[in-house]
């Protein structure tokens, strides 16, 4: 897998800031500059690869939007589908098959690793008010996303995931 020192400094920030502005200080027009911020990140540095990206921050996206649709979990500001998690996801899919690339002789343990890493996240995340549980059940659904996330992102082809300039690994 190809990815710069730069990209991953970029996103490092950009995923720090969506999560900050999104979580804890949520409004229209920071939504905007968030996701602006990463669609010009992806399209910089990622101008060939950005279909396995967008479809681990789909996937992600989908998973929270079935979580609030079951009432596992509650976002504010959303109503069917959280588009404000739009702009950290993106962010996120970049560190998210950096890991699954860069360690691939842990296969197995990537999926679980991610899922408990998710777990706490979240519960910092409840902490610091930015979505509230609605049931335990929510662990669970989780956890079995976070797996078949994990899962997926191991079937992404070397060859779908290319960056023409120097390279971190």
């Amino acid at each position: 897998m190809l990815i710069t020192k730069q990209a991953l400094i970029y996103f490092a920030i950009s995923i720090k800031i969506s999560w900050i502005v999104m979580v804890l200080f949520y409004t229209p027009l920071l939504f905007v500059l968030c996701l602006a911020m990463n669609i010009f990140g992806l399209a910089y540095f990622f101008k060939k690869s950005i279909l396995p990206l967008s479809i681990i921050a789909i996937f992600g996206m989908s998973l929270d939007s079935i979580w609030h649709l079951t009432g596992l979990i509650n976002f504010e500001h959303a109503t069917i589908f959280p588009l404000f998690l739009l702009p950290i996801w993106l962010s996120y899919s970049v560190f998210i098959l950096y890991f699954f690339k860069r360690f691939e002789r842990f296969k197995l343990a990537l999926p679980v690793i991610f899922s408990i890493l998710n777990l706490i996240s979240f519960m910092i995340g409840i902490e610091l008010g930015g979505s509230i549980v609605y049931s335990d059940m929510y662990y669970v659904a989780t956890l079995t996303g976070w797996l078949l996330m994990g899962f997926m992102i191991l079937n992404i082809k070397e060859s779908q995931f290319k960056l023409s300039t120097k390279t971190l690994i």
